[in-house]
């Protein structure tokens, strides 16, 4: 079977063009098989990435499929430019930055990726031993920090954070995403775990069961850094008590908006069929059984965030969602 993208097949009209390529090269059940860029192993991005999938392919018998992990948004916004992943999740952040032809390594501006939805917020979360004396970011001048890995929207918003403070150069960033950066922080590894994921985040919340640890309040010195200013899609964010095991306050920070986006070819009714789906009551119900992250989803906030192009698939399920006596009449 061949595992294939819209962006394959140059001129393909689409879903047409992969399920004629699919025919011919003897695919299981005449489906093809979309791959879908999700994250680190352990992370909200992998996780709520394979429950989305597995939505689909429960549901939807037209295509297949299959949920590939990868360091995070900005890799996944390459391998969809690219024809390499059909769909992915990336944070709003990369996305636009993306757009405009900012990121990192001078990659070529991501214009065949377009915006289906707004899926949930994305908080940034500094976590520390609860022995740790350090009880604000500036304390963390000389420390071994784990930002997520390299290509992650983790680790992209995390050096503008500390550079916006002034100490990126004076501390020392650990690209690991959040489970094996907790593990180091457990054995004394790090002296500090940063994360960009809708909460609770499973790997954390399992390592606070075991290992006491202690989240920082960033929201202070982002306002007083300048960050809310040089970074407007982000946005305030409250972690509310005992969202992790000995959380005794609210933890006041920021978050970005996570994005379900997609090759711009990408079919419009297979589009639509899929927004249609997950904000179905049973596909709401389906998703929030699994992930405290899907909690999130609300077509209301459908666009909170996006400042890339909507896919036409996108355009028609939000305005008959948010219009549906204007839609009926169209």
């Amino acid at each position: 079977m061949k595992w294939l993208s819209i962006g394959a097949i140059p001129g393909s009209g689409g879903l047409l063009g992969l399920l004629l390529l699919c025919l011919l090269g003897g695919c299981e059940e005449r489906r093809p098989l979309l791959l879908f860029g999700g994250g680190p192993p352990g992370s909200t991005f992998q996780n709520f990435s394979v429950e989305l999938g597995a939505l689909l392919n429960r549901e939807m018998r037209e295509v297949r499929v299959a949920v590939e992990p990868s360091s995070g948004s900005v890799q996944n916004l390459i391998q969809v430019e690219r024809g390499k992943m059909a769909m992915a999740l990336v944070s709003a952040e990369a996305a636009q930055l993306g757009q405009q032809g900012e990121l990192p390594k001078n990659q070529p501006a991501t214009k065949n990726v377009v915006a289906l939805v707004r899926l949930f917020g994305s908080a940034a979360q500094l976590v520390v031993p609860r022995s740790s004396p350090i009880r604000t970011p500036y304390d963390l001048r000389k420390s071994r920090i784990a930002i997520g890995n390299h290509g992650s929207g983790s680790a992209l918003a995390a050096e503008r954070f500390f550079r916006g403070m002034g100490i990126w150069e004076e501390i020392t960033p650990i690209y690991a995403g959040v489970t094996m950066g907790l593990a180091e922080l457990s054995q004394w590894g790090v002296e500090a775990v940063w994360l960009l994921a809708g909460f609770p985040n499973e790997a954390l919340q399992e390592t606070s069961r075991t290992f006491p640890v202690r989240l920082l309040d960033l929201t202070e010195v982002a306002v007083s850094s300048g960050f809310f200013l040089s970074y407007p899609s982000y946005s305030l964010a409250r972690i509310p008590r005992d969202t992790y095991q000995g959380q005794e306050l609210d933890i006041f920070t920021f978050q970005n908006s996570i994005l379900w986006v997609a090759q711009r070819g990408l079919d419009e009714q297979l589009v639509y069929r899929s927004l249609k789906l997950l904000f179905s009551d049973q596909g709401l119900e389906r998703m929030r059984f699994a992930l405290p992250a899907a909690w999130d989803l609300d077509v209301k906030k459908g666009l909170r965030g996006i400042k890339i192009p909507l896919h036409p698939g996108a355009v028609r399920f939000l305005r008959e969602a948010w219009f549906p006596a204007r839609s009926s009449v169209d």
